[in-house]
């Protein structure tokens, strides 16, 4: 019974799956959500694998403050909560979700390169600031975007692909830090970049390019809005 049952709700998954792929492939703003949401869970996987070795090689930050510097993202995200409804006021929501990637993106790879703690608090107190006004606004610009029925499909959809990103970033990460980066020093007049440094520029660099896809995305669609209110439709984005 147990047997039969497993594969039975294993392909439902699977179908629940599909089905919600299939209308995400069919919406220009949750298809630039589940892009957008993907390249962020890779690029800031690869920075929390890495985060261990960064603190305490690379900025030589003693262990006991670990745990510090750890939590100062969740920090600029408890500010970021406080922020984002005044922010979304002013410029709209799909504004604020793309700019505070690109931004967030920039962040990571300046906050690197100088191998100062100082700096690195600051910079990673301002990405947490935006990367979560861009989280929260997740919720909404799904809803919007999506009728009833599908919402569970939707949000399943979008959490499984973006999960299974962050899982990739993990293993590709340690894999190429640990083998085709290793002894890999890069010197700079600001000091010297080794794996870790430039895993990091590539975590902010897929990061920044979510940011640059979901402003160019969700510019088409609103000059695609903006026709068809013309045209006597009404559609819109946040």
């Amino acid at each position: 019974m147990r047997a039969s049952t497993q594969p039975r709700s294993l392909r439902h998954v699977l179908t629940e799956l599909r089905e919600g792929l299939r209308f995400i492939q069919g919406q220009l703003q949750l298809r630039t959500l589940l892009l957008t949401e993907s390249l962020f869970s890779f690029g800031w996987g690869i920075v929390s694998v890495l985060a261990l070795f960064y603190i305490t090689q690379n900025i030589h930050v003693p262990m006991s403050l670990f745990g510090l510097f750890s939590a100062v993202p969740a920090i600029g995200g408890i500010l970021g909560t406080l922020l984002v409804d005044r922010a979304t006021a002013k410029v709209g929501a799909t504004s604020v979700y793309a700019c505070a990637f690109l931004f967030a993106g920039v962040m990571v790879i300046v906050s690197t390169v100088p191998n100062q703690a100082i700096i690195d608090l600051v910079g990673f107190t301002l990405i947490g600031i935006a990367t979560m006004q861009a989280e929260v606004l997740v919720g909404p610009l799904v809803l919007f975007a999506t009728p009833k029925q599908m919402v569970g499909r939707v949000f399943s959809t979008l959490l499984t692909v973006t999960t299974l990103s962050s899982f990739l970033a993990t293993f590709l990460s340690g894999y190429v830090s640990s083998t085709l980066l290793q002894g890999v020093v890069v010197h700079l007049p600001t000091g010297e970049l080794n794996a870790t440094n430039l895993l990091h520029i590539g975590a902010g660099v897929l990061i920044f390019v979510g940011g640059l896809h979901a402003s160019c995305q969700f510019r088409k669609l609103q000059e695609r809005n903006h026709m068809d209110r013309k045209e006597g439709h009404y559609p819109g984005t946040l």
